[in-house]
């Protein structure tokens, strides 16, 4: 059996939403989202890390999103196989890159290719579209392997990008390091 990964990564580099921000708006949720949803450390990254129950990961991104102003991107790896990452700026989806489109096919029919030079405002300092669209391109074997790649060219605390709820008890799949986790819902 693969690994399931599932979570939110809340961009916080532009400085305009804190985890303050964050919290606030899943404690004034009105349904938008399924909980218990937990919310990951502040870090030096300049991510915020959610981990709600599996498969909700991407209306979870919306809503955060949406409710503050913000940019966040939706993290599912599949059975070690697929790698979706879905870019959502202020409630909407801008981009999605999908490691497995014949596969798993998206569903309003796009390529799910991925537009690296979207990706831009949320790539790690000195990373460029290029070193994404890279890491996108490799020709890794396991999904969790190409979200590492992933996660460093965007800057993300890799811990936090590989972790998620467990399926069948809810509870995070690792320990989150060096932080506190609020859960919400």
């Amino acid at each position: 059996m693969g690994a399931f990964v599932s979570n939110v990564q809340v961009f916080t580099g532009d400085g305009g939403t804190s985890r303050a921000d964050v919290v606030r708006a899943l404690r004034e949720d009105d349904g938008a989202f399924e909980g218990p949803v937990a919310v990951g450390p502040q870090r030096a990254e300049p991510w915020i890390a959610l981990f709600g129950p599996v498969g909700t990961e991407p209306d979870l991104a919306r809503a955060v999103s949406q409710a503050c102003a913000c940019t966040c991107v939706s993290v599912t790896v599949h059975d070690s196989d697929l790698l979706r990452l879905e870019l959502i700026v202020a409630g909407q989806a801008l981009d999605v890159f999908n490691s497995m489109p014949e596969e798993f096919p998206e569903p309003d029919g796009s390529s799910g290719e991925g537009d690296a030079a979207r990706w831009m405002p949320v790539l790690a300092s000195g990373r460029t579209p290029l070193e994404l669209a890279a890491a996108w391109g490799s020709e890794e074997l396991f999904a969790e392997d190409l979200l590492l790649q992933v996660a460093d060219v965007l800057g993300m605390h890799a811990g936090d990008a590989m972790n998620g709820q467990d399926l069948y008890t809810g509870e995070l799949l690792q320990p989150v390091e060096d932080g506190e986790v609020d859960w919400l819902g």
